[in-house]
């Protein structure tokens, strides 16, 4: 790479992070609104409200996200809430009724889809919440109850932002609705969210290759996977399938922490009897800013940390781009919403000062052909017969997961990397399983939050589309 590209992926990249640092900052002024936000969206889900989404562009992605994380809760535990995506705005008048909740999520918050949904939810008597860009004053005729705004000019920093608003507001409704549910009483035990089966606690006595741990259950001494969570010696998890789903509350040590619900009494431990006295209110805004902070820092660390290897994909994608490639993405659950978010990042035109769009194909969202093969054969290779028969050896294949070990996604890109195709993994936590398939770009982020590894993951793949994009060819 001559100098001049050099230096001009260089500036790219220092600007990109530089941009994020202040509208992080910026964001802390949101930590009330959050709050106020999810206290009445956690009034309306106990009196049997839904939660109706809305976004336009590539909000529709984060449209499909934010219901996917009500319906199924990340945190083992926790009750799936009633959310919908909705694919066209103004479909909100027609779904809308009182007593819901409409989410609408997009850049511009002169989006006329966005306005027109606001005022069809208001019109049904819903709770309104909007995630938009700008300061008060641009958006000061906004229609919504709720207006959670992110600075900036970068329509990209802008959706990060709103992926952590989201985040933050799944976790604290649930914060709201288990710190009632727990001053009447204690939960009745842990389920899987996903089948409702019982989820067991189980002590790790020993850490076994393969990211799999020995441990003792009421039923005795079992291996089980530790793909999903940071287990050492001696932690407590949750099991479920042979699978350790999330970490276990330590044994309570007081009265006040009898019952707490798992994940929760970590997370916000003042509604447990553990933490600072005070109105609840304020200590979750408190909360709310330090996890606001982490992720500004964790965005900033992981950038760092990977600019180089940043800076060596973006050159490869833009070398593959000329010859003719595709970038093909895929993943599960929220991870499926971010690679259909990043294939319509690449494939859509940028403005005057930015290069014409890429091929890109976002596998998820052929759902005929992904329930046809789940259904048929497998789900777990959905991605790779879909690859057998779109991609070629001159084409990239670009997997997502938090964990590192979703077994669609492994296998996908192993068979990928043996039939010549480029290979892009992006992991959460140790790296999972997708640390061995020999990807030819591998980005991990260095988290045990599945929240945390996400909104990291966009930043990455935000970056890596700007840095893409100022490659020489």
């Amino acid at each position: 790479m001559g100098g001049r590209s050099s230096g001009r992926v260089t500036g790219v990249l220092a600007g990109a992070i530089e941009r994020r640092r202040l509208a992080g900052a910026e964001f802390l002024d949101q930590a009330d609104v959050l709050t106020r936000a999810c206290h009445a969206m956690a009034t309306r889900f106990e009196r049997g409200g839904r939660l109706l989404v809305a976004g336009t562009g590539l909000s529709e992605a984060d449209a499909r996200h934010v219901a996917v994380e009500f319906v199924h809760p990340v945190i083992v535990g926790k009750r799936g809430l009633p959310a919908i995506a909705i694919a066209r705005p103004e479909q909100v008048g027609v779904l809308a009724r009182p007593g819901d909740i409409v989410m609408a999520i997009a850049s511009n918050p002169q989006d006329a889809a966005l306005t027109g949904a606001l005022a069809a939810a208001t019109n049904a008597g819903a709770l309104t919440v909007a995630l938009v860009a700008g300061s008060e004053e641009n958006t000061d005729g906004l229609h919504a109850e709720h207006v959670v705004r992110a600075a900036g000019g970068d329509p990209r920093v802008v959706r990060e932002l709103h992926v952590t608003a989201y985040h933050v507001l799944w976790e604290l409704v649930h914060v709201f609705l288990e710190g009632s549910a727990h001053a009447e009483r204690a939960p009745e035990g842990t389920s899987c969210p996903a089948c409702a089966d019982a989820a067991v606690t189980a002590s790790v006595i020993d850490l076994l290759p393969g990211e799999m741990a020995r441990v003792v259950t009421p039923a005795g001494i079992e291996e089980i996977s530790v793909a999903l969570v940071d287990a050492t010696v001696g932690s407590r998890v949750l099991v479920h399938a042979g699978e350790a789903i999330g970490t276990a509350p330590d044994e309570p040590t007081t009265p006040e922490h009898a019952g707490a619900p798992a994940g929760l009494a970590s997370l916000y431990p003042f509604l447990y009897g553990n933490g600072t006295n005070g109105p609840v209110h304020a200590q979750v805004r408190s909360s709310t800013e330090e996890k606001i902070r982490e992720i500004a820092d964790l965005r900033g660390r992981v950038l760092d940390d990977e600019a180089e290897a940043l800076a060596a994909c973006a050159g490869a994608l833009a070398r593959a781009f000329e010859t003719g490639a595709t970038l093909f993405t895929f993943g599960n659950g929220g991870s499926s919403t971010d690679a259909l978010a990043l294939a319509r990042l690449f494939v859509t035109p940028g403005g005057d000062d930015e290069a014409g769009a890429f091929p890109a194909v976002s596998l998820p969202e052929d759902a005929a052909t992904v329930t046809a093969l789940a259904n048929d054969v497998s789900f777990d290779v959905v991605y790779a017969r879909q690859l057998a028969a779109l991609a070629s050896s001159r084409d990239v294949a670009l997997g997502i997961s938090t964990s590192g070990s979703s077994e669609n996604v492994v296998r996908a890109l192993r068979d990928a990397r043996s039939r010549g195709l480029q290979t892009i993994g992006l992991a959460g936590s140790g790296g999972g399983n997708m640390k061995d398939v020999g990807s030819d770009h591998f980005f991990v982020v260095g988290s045990s939050s599945v929240h945390r590894v996400q909104e990291a993951q966009t930043t990455l793949y935000h970056v890596l589309w700007e840095l893409t994009r100022a490659a020489p060819r």
